[in-house]
C-alpha cells in the first residue's frame, strides 16, 4: 500500500534532500520544526540538533507530518539528548538517536504516552505503522509499549518504552 498523498510527496522530497551532500531545503524543513508551534521541545538541545542540520530528514519530515495533523505533540528525545548506545546494549550498539536518526514523543495532544492502544499515543502509533507499511517510507524502528503485530520485525513493544513512541530510521 502506498502513503496517503501529502505524506508521499513530503517523504520523497525528504528522500531527495537525504541523498544530496548539502540540502539546503532540508535545513529549512528543519529549521521551520523547530519553531513549529505544535512540537513541545523539553530541552533546547532538541531545538539545537534540528538547527544545525543533524537531524535525517526523514525524521524532520514525518515529525512535520504528524504534528501539522495533531493539536500538539511533545518530544523528549532527538539527537544530542539521547544516550550513545542502546539501553542496555553490551557491546555498545549505537543508537539511531545518536545518528540523527530518531525521535521520542511522549505526549499527544497533551495526552502523555501509556503504553496501551486507548489513547492519542495508541492511535498515533497504530496510524504511523498502518500508514508506511510496506512502503518505501517504512522506518526501521517504530517502538511503543504494546504489540499489535508480533509477526513484524519493525514495529514492537518494549517495556522502556510505555511512555513514548520511538520513530527511527
Amino acid at each position: 500500500g502506498a502513503p496517503e498523498a501529502g505524506l508521499a510527496a513530503t517523504l520523497r522530497r525528504a528522500q531527495q534532500r537525504n541523498t544530496r551532500v548539502v540540502a539546503p531545503t532540508a535545513k529549512s524543513a528543519a529549521l521551520a520544526l523547530a519553531s513549529n508551534p505544535r512540537v513541545i521541545y523539553t530541552r533546547q538541545s532538541q531545538i539545537n540538533d534540528l538547527r544545525s542540520g543533524t537531524v535525517d530528514p526523514r525524521i524532520v519530515d514525518v515529525l512535520t507530518w504528524i504534528a501539522n495533523r495533531r493539536a500538539s505533540i511533545t518530544i523528549t528525545s532527538v539527537r544530542t539528548d539521547h544516550s550513545v548506545c542502546v539501553a542496555g546494549s553490551s557491546p555498545c550498539r549505537v543508537s539511531a538517536h545518536n545518528l540523527g536518526r530518531a525521535i521520542d514523543i511522549a505526549a499527544v495532544n497533551g495526552e502523555p504516552c501509556r503504553g496501551t492502544p486507548s489513547g492519542h499515543c495508541g492511535v498515533l502509533f497504530e496510524e504511523i505503522v498502518n500508514i508506511l507499511r510496506g512502503t518505501q517510507y517504512q522506518p526501521s524502528q517504530v517502538i511503543y509499549g504494546y504489540d499489535k503485530w508480533p509477526s513484524e520485525r519493525w514495529n514492537f513493544a518494549m517495556g522502556n518504552h510505555h511512555d513514548h513512541i520511538h520513530l527511527g530510521f
